[in-house]
């Protein structure tokens, strides 16, 4: 990034979230009808969307397969509904990847969140029980962590979206877990450009004084 006369954006506060959520709810009831749900309003959105969004949802799919619950003391899982937490995890991304773009005025994309936030590789093996739980529990973390950084009216305005979402009510919550997820991810990739343009500035200034010092008179 290199320093400008217009600086970045500040970080968005609960009132920019909201706004985001209900504009993106607006947008969502606007396209609905008897045969399009939220959620094919969503899936026509990655079909239609760049190559950062479609890759967001592949990384993503991955890290949804650690959050299906399973016995601890063996492994296995304890539902067979692992593909309605995947689709409800990513579902909640990728609307997370819309709220971010309009919370961050474009700041960050799709890729970004790919590549600060999701791409990573998921640090167990198949017979570590222990690993996987801990895993699903960080991710679930970070999720409640974005949601709080939304606010409780954004929040509830997500978790509207769940039912259509999501046909199982057990894993309806892996939506707003997805959102949150993306929501923090671009969060503190803001941060880290707010932090960049901060030294940007101050080495700027530092750079300013020494050629304006006067050598001569020492001032």
């Amino acid at each position: 990034m290199s320093l400008s006369d217009e600086r970045l954006p500040s970080l968005p506060s609960h009132a920019d979230y909201f706004a985001a959520v209900r504009d993106l709810d607006n947008d969502f009831h606007a396209g609905i009808g008897p045969r399009l749900s939220i959620r094919d309003f969503i899936i026509t959105g990655i079909q239609k969307g760049d190559k950062g969004l479609q890759d967001l949802v592949e990384i993503a799919a991955n890290v949804a397969s650690v959050l299906n619950p399973i016995d601890r003391s063996t492994g296995e899982p304890l539902t067979e509904q692992d593909e309605f937490i995947v689709n409800s995890f990513t579902h909640g991304i990728v609307a997370g990847a819309m709220i971010v773009k309009q919370v961050h005025k474009g700041l960050i994309s799709s890729a970004d969140i790919l590549n600060d936030t999701l791409d990573f590789t998921i640090s167990r093996s198949d017979d570590d029980p222990h690993d996987r739980y801990m895993t699903a529990e960080n991710v679930m973390e970070l999720g409640r962590r974005g949601l709080a950084l939304m606010g409780g009216s954004a929040e509830g305005v997500v978790e509207s979206w769940e039912p259509d979402i999501s046909p199982d009510v057990r894993e309806q919550r892996m939506t707003r877990t997805g959102c949150g997820f993306a929501v923090l991810g671009a969060y503190g990739l803001h941060q880290k450009l707010l932090q960049e343009e901060s030294i940007e500035l101050e080495l700027s200034n530092f750079e300013n004084n020494i050629d304006s010092f006067d050598w001569a008179k020492g001032e």
